[in-house]
Order: C-alpha cells, then structure tokens, then sequence
C-alpha cells in the first residue's frame, strides 16, 4: 500500500541510499550492469588464458613430483638399513619422474591444440 494523495503520486521520502528519481534509477542500473560485465569478461578472459593455465598445472605437478621425492628422500635418510627404502625410493623417483613427463605432454598437446584452433 503507497501513501498517496488525491493527486495519485507518492509523496513518502525515498528510502535511504534509494534512488529518489527516474534517472538516479536508470544511472544506478546502468552502473551495476556496467559492474557485471566487466566482472564477466574478466571471467572469460581468465579462462581462455590457455598458456597460462597449461603452465600453472605444469608447475603444480612438479612441485608435488618434487615434495613427493623430497619426502622418499627423509624417509631413507631415516632408515638406510633397511634395504626396502631404496625399492621405495626407486619407484617414488619414478613416479615423480612420470608425472612430471606426464604434465609436460599435457602441456605441449595443449598448446598444439590451441595453436590448432588460432590458425582457422
């Protein structure tokens, strides 16, 4: 229910921090579509940064190939008796190893792919 008059216009103040006319309105509208697009293309511009995406991921899988020997590497250091330690060791180089080999494949066939795709 409004507060109106014989006249039929509303005559209550605007609540605080509400636009008190047509055009403050359409300007407020304006500025949060604004907002929301920009927000938006740089939503899209983060995810078609390929090369960069590639190379985060990359890097993310060397640095768990890395910890993963680092931390066989404390191990055998604690225990070198134990000939089992360096079946261990053996296979968590190697696992570090495939996984590194594994995201530099990934790396290169996405960037083939985007080359791919760029030159059409």
């Amino acid at each position: 229910m409004t507060n109106t008059q014989s006249g039929g216009e509303d005559k209550r103040p605007p609540y605080p921090g509400t636009p008190s006319t047509e055009e403050e309105h359409l300007h407020t509208d304006r500025d949060v579509a604004r907002r929301e697009l920009g927000e938006t293309i740089d939503a899209l511009a983060r995810r078609a940064d390929l090369p960069t995406r590639s190379q985060q991921a990359a890097h993310t899988y060397m640095v768990k190939a890395q910890d993963g020997a680092a931390t066989l590497a404390r191990s055998v250091r604690r225990g070198r008796e134990s000939g089992m330690q360096w079946v261990l060791l053996g296979l968590l180089a190697a696992a570090a190893a495939l996984a590194s080999v594994l995201g530099l494949v990934r790396l290169r066939l996405r960037r083939r792919r985007s080359n791919r795709y760029s030159r059409r």
